[in-house]
C-alpha cells in the first residue's frame, strides 16, 4: 500500500527517463510516500528470485524500486511531445512475495490479465485462490492510495495556477 513517487523510469535494458522535478516535489510530502524508481518489464515478474535479478541488473542505486509493465511507455510518449510527467505507484506485492505463475499465462496480446482465463487456470491450481483474493484487496487499497495522491496533486496544481493568475492580475 505504500506509494512510490518515481523520480526515474527505466525500461529494462534501456536508458532511464527522469520525471518532472516540480511534480515530484508537489507529491513528495505525503506521509506514506517514498521516492524511488520504476523498472518496466515485459512480463509479470512473479518470483522473488526474478524480482531480485531484475533489480540487480538495473542501476537503481540504493533507493526504492518497483516493477511494472507500463510506466516506461507512458513516460516515453509524454517525453517525446514535451509533456511534464510523473509516475505514482502503490505497492501491491513486495519483493519477497511470489505471485501465482498463472497470471502470466492469463495475459492477452495487450498484456492485460483476463479474469476469465484466471478462472479457468484456477481449476488446475485452486491453491492460488486465497492469495489472489488477498492481492485483489491490496490492489483496491492501492487504488485508494493513488486516488488520494492524485487528488492532492491536482489541488496543488490548481492552487499554483490560481496563485499565478492572481499574481499576474496584480502586476
Amino acid at each position: 500500500g505504500d506509494m512510490v513517487i518515481c523520480e526515474r523510469v527505466i525500461r529494462h535494458g534501456h536508458d532511464s527517463r527522469a520525471a518532472d522535478p516540480a511534480l515530484v516535489q508537489m507529491v513528495a510530502t505525503g506521509p506514506r510516500a517514498r521516492r524511488g524508481m520504476v523498472v518496466t518489464a515485459d512480463r509479470i515478474i512473479d518470483s522473488p528470485v526474478e524480482k531480485e535479478r531484475l533489480l540487480r541488473a538495473t542501476d537503481h542505486g540504493a533507493g526504492v524500486a518497483v516493477v511494472d509493465l507500463e510506466s516506461a511507455a507512458y513516460a516515453e510518449a509524454a517525453g517525446e511531445v514535451g509533456i511534464p510527467w510523473l509516475v505514482l505507484r502503490a505497492v501491491s506485492d513486495t519483493a519477497a512475495e511470489a505471485l501465482p505463475a498463472l497470471l502470466n499465462r492469463c495475459r492477452d496480446e495487450g498484456g492485460a490479465v483476463r479474469r476469465g482465463k484466471v478462472a479457468l487456470e484456477l481449476i488446475g491450481d485452486p491453491g492460488a485462490l486465497p492469495f489472489l483474493l488477498s492481492l485483489r484487496q491490496r490492489i483496491r487499497q492501492c487504488a485508494e492510495t493513488l486516488a488520494d495522491a492524485t487528488e492532492a496533486l491536482l489541488r496543488s496544481c490548481a492552487t499554483t495556477a490560481i496563485d499565478g493568475l492572481a499574481a499576474g492580475q496584480a502586476a
